[in-house]
């Protein structure tokens, strides 16, 4: 025959209950946030300001989107900075 849980276990194996729905609460937030409402409100953002698509030194996404700024944008024809980047060895 089993022993009976006692209070005591049967309230620690309950414990972690608030935690795991905690957790579960906070990464819902987190994937509809990153993933549903930036990219929203960024469309929205990207629209209002239809200058961004002519700045030289954003990256754009596959689909036309304006994305992260670079640290260095290299203007020239290619010949020059061929020719810069290889006095520069």
């Amino acid at each position: 025959m089993r022993d009976q849980p006692t209070e005591t276990a049967t309230q620690s194996r309950h414990h972690w209950k608030p935690f795991a729905l905690f957790f579960c609460g906070v990464l819902l937030a987190y994937v509809a946030g990153a993933y549903v409402i930036a990219p929203a409100l960024w469309e929205r953002y990207a629209h209002q300001h239809p200058w961004l698509a002519d700045i030289p030194n954003i990256t754009h996404a596959g689909d036309g989107e304006p994305g992260d700024p670079l640290n260095v944008s290299l203007i020239g024809t290619k010949p020059e900075l061929i020719k810069i980047v290889s006095a520069a060895n």
